[in-house]
């Protein structure tokens, strides 16, 4: 199933859409390599809108409760 979501960083914000089952760090991986985020780099975590809680990258957005609509903000070291 695919799921839109926005990333946001400090600077800006991005719309995606992407497959739920596929690992968080894989989509922000492509989103860096197509430089749509702007990071250089590589988020630490991330804090989810809706679950209103730190979500982890090693696991897929499905395994972490990530639906459409949902706002990623990126955490970086």
């Amino acid at each position: 199933m695919y799921i839109t979501i926005t990333i946001r960083t400090e600077s800006q914000g991005i719309d995606i859409r992407i497959d739920s089952s596929q690992y968080i760090s894989e989509g922000f991986k492509v989103a860096m390599e197509r430089g749509l985020l702007g990071l250089d780099t590589e988020p630490y975590c991330c804090f989810s809108k809706m679950n209103e809680r730190i979500v982890s990258l090693y696991k897929t957005f499905a395994q972490e409760n990530i639906y459409s609509g949902d706002c990623l903000s990126v955490i970086t070291k």
